[in-house]
């Protein structure tokens, strides 16, 4: 019995190819034998949630098993947040994250003068941070 890459499936293989040390394999089988009998990857998508905590992975076979890790990154969710900043206009541009978005870095470049129009006196100069 051999598992695949995943450990979500199974298949029956001869005793030799499991084993067998590597010297007697290479006597009896071709090279793409020993590679098909070593390697198995099933078809199953691996659907465990990414670093984000609202993506999920949707690799085939899978080989970051819970609990032991991800060497490799497979599970880092490099999607865009995309979610709408505390300012109401501009996204967050960093990858999907966990919790709260950073605060918008948009400033204006404009002086930003009192929406009363009474008082010109009234105003910020720039930099005006976005919000």
């Amino acid at each position: 019995m051999q598992q695949c890459e995943c450990g979500k499936d199974k298949r029956m293989v001869p005793c030799f190819t499991v084993n067998y040390p590597a010297e007697l394999k290479q006597e009896l089988m071709t090279e793409e034998e020993l590679l098909k009998a070593t390697r198995f990857s099933c078809t199953k998508v691996c659907n465990q949630t990414k670093t984000c905590k609202r993506h999920k992975c949707k690799r085939i076979c899978c080989s970051v098993k819970k609990g032991i890790g991800d060497p490799d990154g497979h599970h880092i969710c490099l999607q865009t947040c995309n979610k709408t900043l505390t300012c109401g206009v501009h996204q967050c541009n960093e990858f999907c994250h966990i919790g709260f978005c950073k605060p918008c870095r948009v400033y204006s470049r404009e002086p930003l003068y009192c929406p009363c129009g009474v008082e010109n006196n009234y105003k910020l100069d720039p930099p005006i941070k976005c919000g």
